[in-house]
């Protein structure tokens, strides 16, 4: 689980347009826009939960951690609490290709990038 360390802004490129004005005259409005950067930092709760001093700070920790993994469920679906998929399995694709017609449909793949390569930058 994340939880946000520090949030500050940072100035970006400003638009400028021109304003019209009385008697023949003009001015510069600037629309002034930023950046917001967000630094997160990962949270063991419970760490947090065994140095509780107080039960009702082990309590709040507790339903944070409660609402962290519903939202994960949330987000995620039924990958939530799925680990990432194992090297060891293979997919029955990769089993029965055969190491000749791989290497010839690399080399096709190769020639094709290397032609599209030239056309797309027209495209």
């Amino acid at each position: 689980t994340i939880w946000p360390e520090r949030a500050f802004v940072t100035p970006a490129p400003f638009e400028k347009r021109l304003d019209i004005k009385a008697k023949g005259q003009s001015g510069i409005i600037r629309l002034r826009s930023g950046h917001i950067v967000i630094w997160v930092a990962k949270i063991n709760f419970d760490k947090y939960i065994q140095e509780a001093k107080t039960i009702k700070h082990k309590l709040k920790w507790q339903k944070r951690r409660e609402d962290a993994n519903k939202e994960r469920v949330r987000v995620l679906g039924e990958f939530a609490f799925t680990g990432p998929p194992s090297k060891d399995s293979k997919s029955l694709s990769d089993d029965s290709v055969d190491s000749s017609s791989s290497t010839s449909s690399t080399e096709s793949t190769a020639n094709k990038s290397t032609s599209s390569s030239s056309s797309s930058y027209y495209s």
